[in-house]
Order: structure tokens, then sequence, then C-alpha cells
């Protein structure tokens, strides 16, 4: 769990990077993809729209730092809405993890220090713990539902 000293760092980073956040969500998107090609079909950014609604998406957890526990559920959601999209966060949690600080760090230039290190690699770490819930969350309903059906065919 983030402190409240490093989600408030991690806030004024995010403020000062504001015109880089762009850049840092395609860059963990090509870090990923040649990994999990997955990833591709559920963060999409080819069209402005697509941007703006993965931005804000990120814009929303940033603006929850200080009280990430009570976004968590929202961040399950994404979890099982990307697992849907075929791609599974809980296979993917330490490249992911890696490939969010990269980004941050390929984008930060002047700003970055270890302390942004450690505060930005423990909320990955924790943004992707729970990503991973929702993508486990995600796989034992579809096998429920298969081993459901399966069960009514016979």
């Amino acid at each position: 769990m983030l402190s409240p000293d490093a989600a408030s760092r991690l806030c004024s980073h995010l403020a000062r990077q504001n015109e880089n956040l762009a850049p840092m969500l395609s860059d963990v998107v090509a870090a990923m993809r040649s990994a999990f090609p997955g990833i591709t079909t559920c963060v999409r950014l080819q069209t402005a729209e697509q941007r703006f609604g993965a931005l804000s998406a990120v814009a929303y957890i940033a603006k929850n730092l200080p009280n990430f526990d009570g976004v968590q559920a929202d961040v399950q959601r994404l979890g099982e809405r990307a697992f849907a999209r075929g791609f599974d966060a809980a296979a993917a949690r330490q490249a992911l993890t890696w490939a969010i600080v990269s980004a941050v760090q390929r984008n930060a230039g002047s700003d970055w220090c270890d302390e942004l290190q450690r505060d930005w690699r423990a909320f990955a770490e924790q943004f992707c713990a729970v990503l991973a819930n929702g993508a486990d969350h995600a796989r034992r309903r579809a096998v429920a539902s298969e081993s459901s059906r399966q069960h009514l065919a016979a």
C-alpha cells in the first residue's frame, strides 16, 4: 500500500508530466506488445477518442492515488474487461509492472530519482496486483460458466 507521502509525490510528478502522459501510455503498450499481444485489444490508442478514453482512465487513477483503496474495485473491473478482450493481467503482472515503471522513467526527464522509482514501483505492483485479481475473477467466472454449460449439455 502506498504511503500518503508516496501518493503525494506521485501526484505531483504526474502533474508535472502532463504533456508526457500520452507518450508514457504508448510506451507501456509498446513494451508489452511483443510479449503480450492481447494488450493491443484492450488499450487502443489509434484514434483521438481512444487516446482520450485511455488517458481519462489514467487521470482518474492518478487523481485517486491518495485513496487508491477507494478505486480498487474500478481497477479490478478494468482487469476483468481486459481479460474479456484477450489480455490476461495475471499472466503479465511482472512484465506490466516493469513496463509502467520503465515508461514513466523514460518520460520523466530530470525529475527522476531513486525515491520516485521506489514510489512508482510500489504503485505499479499494487495496481498490477489489483488488475490481476480482476483477470483471475474473470477467468474463474468463465470456467464456471463453461462447466455449467457442459453440465447442461450432458
